[in-house]
């Protein structure tokens, strides 16, 4: 029997956690892994797919490299998935308003992961919003990591959603890419910048992690099974391992990630509510201009050290 066919590309910082996680299942998976730390980009994959043979070559996507589901001109509006609606184990649980994230029944959201404004623990005049870092008092102030990743993208993506291009551009104006996030955490912790922007997973411990007052980022894991894959039982078992209770805590426990099930991690929401999010609407990505925004991100800018 061939092996369900994955590509994976979920929270970078614990691949090789994951990787360990998924070992036990190793004999029914062949699992090609992306982002940080991998040869491969997800997003370059999934075009050499649509390019060579029309379709995406998976049976299941787990991805938080959202600009594969965001983008036209990859997988956004094709007919190449299977509704995971009706099945209510993969449910978005009482933290996810999961038709705020996405209204495509053939897309479940296993769970979301904040992007936090962060500063260090002697900054005590943070901003509160991510409006405020458009501002120009924090030209070259703003530190983040991954200008090609969704750690970053999904930042200049939320503010040209709520303010408009120019404060994309005012924000990049600002910002001080490092090489990854785990760098700009970093560099925070040490006082280098009095502002930056970091994943949940890397807030705590010598930063103070900020919810915007104007929503949190978020970067929701994405899951998808093709089509071709409907009558493969091994397709919605493996889901079932992805949204299963142990996988759930893991995320949410090592991550500080909301989850689709189980409760939130006491360290990270105390009062047992997760932040407020934001992210694009369906139709707002609709006509958003995808090529002009990667024009956007593809600009050079400062670089952290």
């Amino acid at each position: 029997m061939a092996k369900l066919r994955v590509y994976w590309s979920n929270i970078c910082l614990l691949r090789k956690s994951e990787e360990a996680f998924l070992a036990d299942y190793a004999g029914e998976l062949d699992i090609t892994y992306f982002g940080l730390g991998t040869p491969h980009k997800l997003r370059e994959w999934v075009k050499s797919d649509l390019d060579d043979t029309g379709r995406v070559n998976a049976d299941v996507i787990v991805s938080t490299d959202l600009d594969i589901f965001q983008d036209t001109r990859l997988l956004r509006g094709k007919d190449f998935f299977r509704e995971l609606e009706t099945e209510p184990v993969f449910c978005s649980g009482p933290f996810i308003d999961k038709p705020a994230i996405s209204t495509d029944p053939c897309i479940a959201v296993s769970q979301i992961l904040p992007m936090c404004i962060a500063a260090p623990l002697s900054n005590r005049d943070h901003p509160a919003s991510l409006r405020e870092l458009c501002e120009p008092r924090y030209k070259h102030k703003v530190v983040l990591g991954g200008r090609d990743t969704s750690a970053g993208r999904s930042v200049v993506m939320t503010l040209w959603y709520l303010y408009g291009e120019a404060a994309a551009r005012a924000f990049l104006d600002n910002a001080v890419w490092t090489t990854v996030p785990a760098v700009a955490r970093v560099n925070l912790a040490r006082g280098a910048y009095p502002v930056g922007i970091l994943p949940s997973a890397l807030c705590g411990s010598g930063v103070r992690a900020i919810f915007p007052s104007d929503g949190t980022p978020a970067i929701p894991t994405f899951v998808a099974v093709s089509k071709t894959a409907a009558d493969k039982p091994a397709a919605l078992a493996f889901l079932g391992i992805l949204f299963s209770g142990p996988m759930q805590r893991f995320y949410a426990d090592r991550a500080f990630a909301v989850p689709s099930s189980g409760p939130l991690s006491p360290l990270f929401y105390p009062d047992g509510t997760p932040p407020r999010f934001v992210y694009p609407p369906d139709e707002w990505l609709d006509r958003f201009d995808m090529a002009r925004f990667t024009a956007l991100m593809d600009e050079g800018g400062p670089v952290g050290k």
